[in-house]
């Protein structure tokens, strides 16, 4: 049985088009979860609903607010399923996943997904093939791309529930960023057999705005969790030996990532929030070695934003950027 997880969070007007997609997924044996994680917009009312008209089909999971990792791994918990496919609230299934073959062979298998509304017609073809564990890493962590394949979230993707289970996985509850590429990355390093999908079978919604508008002032402490773990992980994990890289790719990335993003989120009215922000990063323990060990794969302009941090200029490339970005550029971005 498949045990579609959906975590669901102010999402009421998204949510009826994902769980009819579901309910009309084409296979016989599968179940939906519907984890609420401490809506106010109504959508507890809607899975009311279609937990009391599917009562065979759909269960209903009423939480507080814990975050999506919390409501992913409430899901884990609850699910009966052999397999797993864990499905956003806003996106949906497209037409074709009951010709998957999901009594074959595999430990993941991996779909293609859209975010058009018209897929491309691809021939459905189904590879299987053992894992590379250091290409997968790469493909997780970012070094890599592969067209309409998304390595690092957890939709469009079907997991084996025993892997899950015999190694105690789940998702990092204190992340709001990165959770789900420590998730996969602890995931396939237990797998043997990958089954890829040449079929467009998943949709993800693009929505406009629905990111916040204000900076994350606990993106600094997520990034330290998260490079910790990642770091423990790839120390600890044998398939990744020799793969140090990877981490300080993604240390230099997350820095290079934050100072950058002061600028869609900080007015030039607050630059004494901005210049808080950036005496926090250059506190941080960077390291020389960050820069030694990072690879081509790293924006050059991160490796020079790390750098200035490094060594305390942070504050002088600030007001460089200030003075040389328009206004009119600033407010574009952000809008955008």
């Amino acid at each position: 049985m498949l045990s579609f997880i959906v975590p669901i969070y102010n999402t009421r007007e998204y949510l009826p088009r994902c769980v009819d997609s579901l309910l009309h997924c084409g296979l016989s044996d599968y179940e939906v979860i519907l984890v609420d994680d401490g809506s106010t917009d109504g959508s507890d009312v809607l899975c009311r609903q279609y937990q009391n008209r599917y009562p065979d089909r759909i269960r209903w999971i009423a939480k507080e607010n814990g975050g999506v990792s919390s409501a992913r791994n409430a899901g884990l918990e609850a699910a009966k399923g052999t397999d797993i496919m864990f499905v956003d609230s806003d996106d949906y299934l497209l037409e074709g996943l009951g010709d998957a073959k999901l009594g074959q062979d595999f430990d993941i298998m991996i779909f293609k997904y859209t975010q058009s509304d018209v897929p491309k017609k691809l021939d459905g073809a189904q590879r299987t093939c053992e894992i590379d564990y250091v290409k997968a890493a790469e493909l997780i962590l970012g070094r890599k791309a592969v067209p309409h394949v998304h390595y690092i979230t957890p939709w469009a993707k079907i997991y084996r529930k025993r892997i899950i289970d015999q190694n105690h996985l789940k998702f990092h509850e204190e992340l709001s960023i990165g959770e789900d590429m420590l998730f996969n990355l602890s995931y396939f390093m237990k797998c043997r057999l990958c089954v890829t999908v040449n079929r467009e079978l998943y949709h993800s919604e693009e929505r406009s705005g629905s990111a916040s508008r204000r900076f994350d002032t606990r993106k600094r402490e997520n990034d330290r969790i998260f490079n910790g773990q990642l770091k423990r992980m790839i120390m600890e994990t044998p398939q990744l030996r020799g793969c140090e890289s990877l981490y300080w790719d993604n240390v230099v990335y997350s820095v290079g990532r934050a100072f950058v993003s002061i600028f869609k989120y900080f007015d030039r009215k607050e630059q004494k929030a901005a210049m808080k922000y950036i005496e926090a990063l250059e506190q941080e323990s960077l390291e020389q070695e960050g820069l030694r060990r990072c690879t081509f794969y790293v924006n050059p302009v991160y490796q020079i934003i790390y750098w200035c941090l490094l060594h305390k200029k942070g504050k002088a490339l600030y007001r460089l950027l200030h003075l040389l970005i328009p206004s009119f550029v600033l407010k574009k971005w952000r809008k955008g």
